[in-house]
């Protein structure tokens, strides 16, 4: 993938069924990275909570916060 594109990655909703953990464990991420076979380095998580961000930072990964009206980020 080069900068600037996309990929549809419309596969999903994705349930820590299958890892049997929950976030944060990095299982979470690897599991989901594996169903989309995409390599950590190429794919930006785009989260609603701030406990995700860390969680993913945590992991080597990358997130970004949408910030919601009305909720603080910490």
């Amino acid at each position: 993938m080069s900068a600037g594109q996309l990929r549809d990655s419309s596969k999903g909703p994705f349930s820590v069924d299958g890892v049997k953990v929950y976030r944060p464990s990095p299982q979470t991420d690897a599991h989901v990275e594996n169903e989309l076979d995409v390599h950590p380095s190429h794919r930006c998580m785009i989260v609603r909570h701030a406990g995700d961000t860390l969680a993913a930072g945590a992991a080597g990964r990358e997130a970004a916060l949408i910030r919601r009206p009305g909720h603080n980020i910490l």
